[in-house]
């Protein structure tokens, strides 16, 4: 078993060159070249540029699954928007009304939609940013503008039957906050 060990391992010249590549002298020189006993044993090194490439991949990654993520809701408010139109007649029939609440529906399915859209174009927008304090702001008001999305998506998916003109005048005052 050692020789197999050996014949896997190599000389132990290369044995103790790998030692002398992936280890410093110890700042303390008490301990040589083993780090395990030394108390301020040096973080492993790595180059400024391969940090530097972590951290714009670990970027990059959050960003593109924010605009992925926008863009399968972008897909389904789209949807949505195509199936408003039939929504609007059956609110319109139902309590035989026209105008101003129907023109509300449908522009609160589009609000949505344009909305989306400028979310996926601000993600891509956000990874270039360099100023954190921008960056914290402009997060504030995704913020709301998420919960002004919600606010109207709740009021596209209402049923035709609970829908009342109470109800869309709720959801505007809400969203007029």
């Amino acid at each position: 078993m050692i020789i197999a060990w050996n014949k896997e391992l190599g000389p132990v010249k290369l044995s103790q060159q790998w030692i002398q590549d992936h280890t410093k002298p110890c700042p303390k020189e008490t301990h040589g070249d083993n780090h395990n006993f030394c108390g301020s044993a040096p973080v492993p090194k790595k180059t400024v540029q391969e940090l530097k490439d972590a951290e714009l991949r670990e970027r990059f990654e959050h960003y593109a699954h924010r605009f992925d993520d926008q863009k399968k809701h972008l897909d389904q408010d789209k949807k949505r928007l195509a199936d408003i139109h039939g929504k609007i007649t059956a609110y319109e029939t139902l309590h035989k009304s026209e105008g101003s609440t129907s023109q509300f529906i449908q522009d609160s399915a589009l609000t949505i939609i344009w909305s989306r859209e400028f979310l996926m174009n601000f993600s891509i927008l956000l990874f270039f940013a360099k100023d954190s304090v921008a960056i914290r702001l402009s997060q504030h008001h995704q913020v709301e503008l998420f919960g002004g999305i919600d606010t109207l998506s709740e009021l596209t998916d209402i049923p035709v039957e609970k829908l009342d003109k109470q109800e869309i005048t709720r959801c505007n005052l809400v969203l007029q906050k």
